[in-house]
């Protein structure tokens, strides 16, 4: 009788990919460019989406609302306004600094034309 043996597994090894699914009608270079733009949108969702929304699915299971999805929607209303106002006082201080920038020029443009002005004279 044949034996059958069994391949060791390595617990630690690395997954391998799963197989990429194939669209009819579509280049590998298709293909290639809706996978580049996706890469993309993942990124921003992950740093700007998710955070916010996984904070927030943790207060529901923390809290256990009775309606969990009008919980989470106001927690991310919430935050939404919580990040407008962040947005508005970080664009009033950029503006603000501006003013500031846009001060000392005028002040160091207008001390170059009165000692332009206190050459001219001296000459005199």
């Amino acid at each position: 009788a044949a034996e059958v043996v069994e391949e060791e597994k390595d617990d630690f090894a690395t997954p391998e990919s799963p197989p990429q699914p194939k669209f009819d009608g579509i280049t590998d270079e298709e293909y290639s460019e809706l996978e580049k733009r996706s890469q993309i949108f993942r990124a921003y969702l992950m740093s700007n989406v998710m955070p916010t929304l996984t904070h927030g699915m943790l207060e529901v299971i923390k809290s256990k609302p009775k309606d969990p999805i009008d919980f989470l929607s106001n927690y991310l209303i919430v935050q939404g306004k919580l990040v407008e106002r962040k947005a508005e006082a970080a664009a009033f201080l950029q503006f603000q600094g501006m003013l500031a920038k846009l001060k000392a020029y005028n002040e160091s443009e207008a001390r170059a034309v009165n000692a332009g002005a206190n050459e001219d004279s001296d000459e005199d």
